[in-house]
């Protein structure tokens, strides 16, 4: 509890100091930002931090980092023109997470039949935004990648593989595969999953205490957690690894500690 006051408090420090600076065009590309996700989305936001055209669509915006005043840990990002004319936004990411983690759930105990434990995101490909004018927050996944075939659809998958770690690479290979193939039959275009496999005492503990925001990876090395991990990427619906390679680096246990 200390550290999650703690964390919030740093969080209200860095947006205190990020707006102190404020120009007078900055103030009102603030007001017209929250005003505008206010009308767009029916409640209310706070931008966090407001600055410069880099990274951004063009150089004749500003990027600003935004939450709604409901959640302050939902922090997404938001572009704007100069002239304020033009508001584009990722909060239909944000109200989408859900929905994705619950399709990712179906999707992975159709292909697997272990235990599984999953967290998902939904993020832009490149300088890109969802629709501009998408707000609707009971879409389907099938209609949201079909309107804003930009998103990419992010997975990190721990299965419970039991006392050991002793799987079939191969077979589990075709398993992520086929993962693959279930998620571009609901239209995904762009995907980034990862399967990991851990014993069933850590697979315990990651359940009650890794959360997203850390890699897998960083937190089970970082745990000192043995595992076995297969990753399979899809851009514009084109797989980019074969089973074999998928195999290859499902062949190797990791140990605690070790990066691969």
């Amino acid at each position: 509890m200390k550290t999650m006051k703690a964390v919030l408090i740093s969080m209200i420090l860095a947006s205190l100091l990020s707006l102190m600076g404020c120009t007078d065009r900055d103030k009102k590309a603030i007001e017209k930002i929250e005003q505008y996700l206010h009308e767009k989305y029916g409640e209310e936001f706070v931008v966090h931090a407001i600055g410069g055209g880099y990274g951004t669509l063009t150089n004749n915006t500003l990027k600003a980092r935004v939450y709604p005043k409901s959640d302050p840990d939902e922090i997404f990002e938001v572009e704007i023109t100069k002239d304020r004319k033009t508001v584009w936004d990722e909060y239909m990411n944000v109200i989408m997470r859900d929905k994705v983690e619950e399709v990712a759930y179906e999707t992975i105990r159709s292909v697997f039949q272990e235990e599984v434990y999953l967290k998902s995101e939904v993020v832009q490909s490149g300088l890109s935004y969802p629709e501009i004018n998408m707000n609707d927050r009971h879409i389907s996944l099938e209609e949201y990648v079909k309107v804003n075939p930009s998103s990419v659809i992010l997975t990190d998958n721990f299965i419970n593989a039991g006392a050991e770690i002793n799987i079939d690479s191969r077979e589990e290979a075709i398993k992520i595969d086929r993962l693959a193939d279930a998620y571009m039959a609901r239209g995904v275009r762009n995907l980034t999953t990862s399967v990991y496999f851990i014993n069933s005492t850590d697979f315990a503990e990651v359940m009650n205490d890794y959360a997203i925001g850390e890699h897998p990876k960083d937190y089970l090395i970082r745990k000192n957690m043995n595992y076995k991990v297969g990753h399979i990427y899809v851009t514009d619906s084109v797989k980019e690894q074969s089973i074999d390679k998928i195999t290859t680096t499902l062949s190797t246990l990791r140990p605690g500690g070790q990066k691969e």
